[in-house]
């Protein structure tokens, strides 16, 4: 736990397939939870992302917040990209929506995606800017 002049911050890791399953009694209930670049790898898998929203209600409290980063499909480009849809359709029972945007998120470009990203005419090196839904979603 870090603390600092009137909050605190837990970092914790779990298996977030089996939130729905473990929930509180293995990680906690949360006020905020982060998820940096990780509900779009489940775009085109309903069930994963189906039991990623129920352990995600599970573990943030009753007015508390979950903040996404995820890649939009509003330009080409390599990795799994989701359109507005799928989050506001994933995020409805019991979920309220505060915030939904687009920005721009800076990634690397790794050898693990570099030929993806030639396909794309994108740089196969480095870093690269990419569009991406950031959003504020409160628990009911």
């Amino acid at each position: 736990m870090v603390e600092g002049p009137g909050w605190t911050h837990d970092t914790v890791t779990g298996d977030v397939l089996t939130l729905a399953d473990t929930g509180a009694e293995g990680l906690g209930v949360f006020d905020t939870v982060v998820d940096s670049a990780l509900f779009h790898v489940f775009g085109t898998v309903p069930e994963a992302r189906a039991a990623y929203v129920r352990g995600l209600h599970r573990v943030c409290a009753p007015g508390g917040r979950v903040h996404i980063l995820a890649l939009s499909d509003a330009e080409p480009g390599f990795g799994p990209r989701i359109g507005e849809s799928i989050l506001r359709d994933s995020f409805v029972d019991g979920w309220e929506f505060e915030d939904l945007s687009t920005t721009t998120y800076r990634g690397r470009v790794t050898d693990l995606v570099a030929r993806e990203a030639e396909r794309y005419h994108l740089p196969t090196e480095g870093l690269i800017d990419t569009a991406a839904w950031p959003a504020r979603i409160r628990r009911r």
